[in-house]
């Protein structure tokens, strides 16, 4: 039996058969090379797992009997108790705890109950295949499975610890922002005790499956809570669009009802490459082979394209963050088109380039006095947020050690750092009080065709 991942898809070989299924649960899916891949080095390490693995799995798929899955499935969970009792399989964490207890006191979790977190997070890695898949059972049969899976984390009370641990992120956040909280109330009808729940199960089905073995787990669930509610602070305004150090999990995608909303993402690329690609290609002429000299997006595609575009298009610029580099340089070729007949020609010259990192004595800052500007083109309350969490100079912070280059040459370009600061303050000042209007109801009303402007 082996678990293979084939274009995001997951396969099931058996016997030289393969079966493929959709992984229907997105963040598993966005996380999948963390989990298929052990399933199936463990099934090559143990013929005992792997046989009773295959058991579970064939005869659910032949008989889709849940009672049968259940009681499979508890055979298998003592299977993978036996392996990772034997092979030691936590030891390296252990150590590293041991190590790092003797420098200082452990805080909230001790190593038993890390490894005990590992211990669940193991189990659910095969049971994934399942749940995450059309393979899933009923809601009844799934939450008998999981919490049998996960009773020594119950028992030993550990599950009421990471509980209280989100909760501490969670309310350290909504005393230090009853603003943004009141409004986010009046907004989504969100509370902190609500965002609690919805981390707190997120992170049972999502997050522990994807563990690694060798890592502190409590370390990544500490900073999963906290880049949720960074996540939500920021997704709760149409307007904000800094999201490029948040932990990519969209928390809309699966309450949206609307059948063109269902696969936002499918959408976006659909347009680019039905409609923005032959825009483009007017202009520039989008080689595959130049595409591959980008090593990391160009930050102005963070700063100026992914907004501008998303505020075109009125989809959400998280939906941007699962495309591949090619999809984001062709949409910033295509702003940078649109950027062209207007005031912004370094702005539209640079969003062109790739970049490389170069470390340099001083980094572009906005000054405060611009800040102040923008912060009257927004929403009162979303200008209170974006001063206090100093957005600003988030925003313009990848731009530090950053060097322009030509794509086709590899040549640096010749820049004006504060010509550049000039339009970027320029284009957000502009971008927040709603002054492209004209621009995006033009480009709308010829098919986004931005030779129109």
């Amino acid at each position: 039996m082996e678990i293979l991942l084939k274009d995001k898809k997951l396969v099931v070989k058996i016997d030289g058969v393969e079966q493929e299924y959709k992984i229907t649960n997105i963040p598993i899916r966005n996380q999948r090379e963390w989990i298929f891949p052990v399933l199936n080095d463990i099934c090559k390490d143990s013929t005992f797992v792997r046989n009773k693995f295959k058991k579970c799995y064939v005869n659910y798929v032949k008989t889709r009997d849940e009672s049968e899955l259940y009681k499979n499935f508890l055979e298998l969970k003592w299977s993978l108790y036996e392996y990772y009792t034997t092979k030691q399989y936590f030891k390296k964490v252990q150590e590293i705890e041991i190590i790092q207890k003797s420098r200082k006191k452990q805080i909230f979790f001790s190593t038993e109950e890390m490894v005990e977190v590992l211990i669940g997070s193991f189990y659910l890695k095969f049971y994934a295949l399942f749940y995450a898949t059309e393979l899933r059972p009923s809601r009844v049969m799934h939450n008998k499975i999981f919490s049998n899976l996960l009773q020594n984390l119950s028992k030993h009370k550990i599950l009421a610890k990471i509980y209280k641990l989100i909760q501490v992120k969670v309310f350290a956040s909504s005393t230090s922002n009853k603003a943004f909280w009141a409004y986010l109330r009046f907004v989504t009808g969100d509370s902190p005790e609500t965002v609690c729940i919805e981390t707190y199960v997120n992170i049972l089905e999502n997050v522990l499956p994807v563990l690694s073995k060798d890592l502190n787990p409590i370390t990544y669930i500490v900073v999963y809570a906290r880049n949720v509610v960074e996540y939500i602070f920021v997704s709760a305004y149409n307007d904000c669009f800094f999201y490029s150090s948040m932990f990519y999990y969209d928390l809309t995608e699966s309450q949206q009802k609307q059948p063109q909303q269902l696969l936002p993402t499918t959408v976006v690329k659909h347009l680019v490459e039905k409609t923005i690609t032959p825009l483009v290609n007017q202009r520039f002429i989008l080689d595959i082979e130049v595409s591959k000299n980008i090593v990391e997006p160009n930050p102005l595609t963070d700063i100026i394209a992914i907004p501008f575009f998303a505020k075109l298009t009125g989809t959400r610029v998280g939906l941007y963050r699962s495309l591949n580099l090619h999809y984001l340089h062709t949409i910033s070729l295509y702003v940078s088109i649109a950027l062209s007949y207007m005031e912004y020609k370094q702005l539209s010259k640079l969003l062109t380039c790739g970049i490389i990192r170069e470390k340099k004595t001083t980094k572009p800052r906005i000054s405060t006095k611009n800040i102040k500007e923008m912060l009257t083109c927004m929403d009162p309350a979303l200008a209170k947020v974006a001063y206090e969490q100093k957005l600003f100079h988030k925003l313009t912070e990848p731009l530090r050690n950053c060097t322009f280059i030509d794509l086709k040459t590899g040549e640096p370009v010749v820049m004006n750092e504060n010509t550049l600061i000039e339009e970027i303050t320029m284009f957000l000042k502009t971008f927040y009080a709603g002054k492209f209007a004209y621009t995006f109801d033009k480009l709308q009303e010829n098919g986004l065709n931005c030779f129109c402007l």
